[in-house]
């Protein structure tokens, strides 16, 4: 057998690196849709949104993006192939949304749904099927088509997937977020979620905004405006303010009141005007009304709920109610609406009274 001398080997080895490096750079490369890795609840660990290379549109940069986030959600380090992940829930760290941006072509709306459907095992749709698991909503001047499928339980589960994602496109790119988890978890974060979905916006590059008041309010030197929250310009007679929240096609209201303390009332004519106002009647006990201590700013007040699961009104309507005194006057923070809208919104309510800081 005919032996290579060194050099004639040295050679030969690097004729053969060349030809596969070459071999490699001509196969084609296709991006039709940003792919996500294996769902977390299929196969462990976080959802890692896109794993393909970045092709943005570097000639017309969008503007930078702003949103408002939801009470207890926390940003999270980033992570590669993400613009942002965020954890709603400190009890269970892989119940996250994850927020990502890709190039233009990324963005067509069947071929990212239809991925998502075999992610979780959902049956996948048809062009005609789309509007069954797609919704566009237009929010800040934005097209916004949401999406929302169900999928069965994974092995070893007791309930179905669900999965709530969105496609933005603008000018050069395509924003994607995504929200996947057990059904019972996702329905319970979804008022948050459509909340921070319908924040976003691009106003040409500021930095997400970081929690504090929307716009003054008499009395209240600052405060923490929740998701999905908005503050209604127009005066109102004997109100301090009043804030809008909307979702499902509904709407309530958080109205907020001061009063001297000798003009607010008795306990009992309060309580009972609250029940009539959701249509309950009156009581004589006021030791039958649930109480709670919450903290309201930098003072001790409490929380009652009248039209709640307790004790539904055939209206259809709750009250999530927190009061405080504070020096000689009385505080009220009334939520009132649709009695779902209402609940998903109490925590919101209770952690908006205590991010208050009353003015002097």
């Amino acid at each position: 057998m005919r032996r290579l001398s060194p050099a004639a080997g040295f050679l030969a080895a690097l004729a053969v690196l060349l030809t596969s490096g070459c071999r490699e750079s001509k196969e084609p490369r296709l991006y039709r849709a940003p792919k996500d890795m294996p769902s977390p609840l299929a196969g462990g660990g976080h959802d890692h949104d896109h794993d393909h290379d970045h092709d943005h549109d570097h000639d017309h940069p969008p503007a930078g993006p702003t949103w408002v986030l939801p009470a207890g959600w926390q940003r999270l380090p980033d992570q590669e192939m993400r613009y942002a992940t965020f954890q709603v829930d400190p009890a269970d760290p892989k119940l996250v949304v994850v927020v990502s941006t890709f190039g233009p072509e990324s963005g067509p709306v069947l071929p990212n749904v239809n991925r998502w459907e075999q992610q979780i095992g959902a049956p996948v749709s048809s062009e005609a099927d789309l509007g069954k698991v797609v919704t566009r909503v237009d929010s800040n001047g934005l097209r916004i088509e949401s999406v929302d499928i169900r999928g069965p339980a994974p092995a070893g589960a007791e309930e179905g997937v669900r999965m709530l994602a969105a496609i933005i496109p603008v000018p050069g790119q395509v924003w994607f977020f995504k929200f996947v988890g057990a059904e019972s978890k996702i329905a319970a974060h979804k008022p948050a979620y459509d909340a921070f979905l319908q924040s976003f916006s691009l106003d040409g590059g500021k930095a997400p905004p970081p929690d504090g008041p929307a716009a003054p309010v008499p009395g209240l030197r600052t405060y923490t405006l929740p998701a999905g929250w908005t503050l209604d310009p127009a005066p109102r007679d004997m109100r301090v303010a009043t804030f809008l929240i909307r979702g499902g096609g509904q709407e309530a209201e958080v109205i907020v009141t001061s009063l001297p303390g000798e003009q607010s009332g008795t306990p009992e004519a309060n309580v009972n005007r609250w029940r009539a106002q959701v249509g309950l009647g009156a009581v004589a006990d006021l030791a039958a009304v649930k109480r709670e201590a919450v903290a309201v700013g930098d003072v001790q007040g409490t929380v009652m709920e009248f039209g709640g699961a307790d004790e539904p009104a055939a209206s259809g309507k709750a009250i999530v109610l927190v009061q405080a005194r504070r020096g000689g006057s009385v505080w009220y923070f009334k939520l009132i609406g649709p009695a779902a809208l209402v609940a998903a919104h109490r925590k919101a309510l209770v952690e908006f009274a205590g991010s208050i800081g009353f003015g002097e």
